[in-house]
């Protein structure tokens, strides 16, 4: 029975170090030591010209408050801008919407009957469900990565102050009816 066996044909070409005392050699050892403060530069000018796009997003929707689909529409932001650009006008959007939120789960907060209980559980449902609902409404079509940098920090902050003040309230509410018995 004939099988058939691997057979290592490669052989290594010879290899020749380089001649160092070429002109190309010495250009390619002058480039070399440029390389890094030029890569360092660019990069610096990258970052600079990047934030300038963001801050210009941002400013475009402090001027115009539109949505982003409809400051598209509107030709406020030209169909494929710079995306520095659009990251700033979404992020900025974003902001307010947190600002929006604030507003919002203090209104539904104060009219709820969740004000009148002093049962944690219930309390945090309410925040769940009202955050849930607000961003099922407000934050389709946004990246995850906006929505942590935009939105997240007014959403954290709204959620700790309502916190802070359900538990104000509440102490405040039993200290008061247990005067009044």
């Amino acid at each position: 029975d004939p099988k058939a066996r691997p057979v290592d044909a490669f052989r290594a070409p010879a290899f020749t170090q380089p001649d160092h005392d070429t002109p190309l050699a010495g250009l390619a050892q002058a480039l070399s030591s440029v390389e890094p403060k030029l890569q360092k530069f660019i990069g610096q000018k990258q970052k600079e010209l990047t934030e300038e796009d963001i801050a210009e997003g941002t400013n475009l929707f402090n001027r115009n408050r539109a949505d982003f689909a409809e400051a598209v529409r509107r030709g406020i932001i030209p169909a494929g801008a710079n995306p520095h650009l659009q990251r700033g006008y979404r992020i900025a959007e974003l902001k307010a919407k947190g600002i929006a939120f604030t507003q919002s789960l203090q209104q539904k907060w104060a009219q709820s009957p969740v004000k009148q209980s002093n049962d944690p559980a219930e309390f945090q449902r309410f925040l769940q469900e009202e955050t849930a609902a607000y961003s099922a409404a407000n934050l389709e079509g946004f990246e995850a990565n906006e929505i942590a940098e935009g939105f997240n920090p007014s959403l954290s902050r709204a959620t700790n102050v309502l916190q802070q003040q359900h538990t104000a309230f509440r102490i405040a509410d039993n200290e008061q009816r247990a005067k009044d018995n």
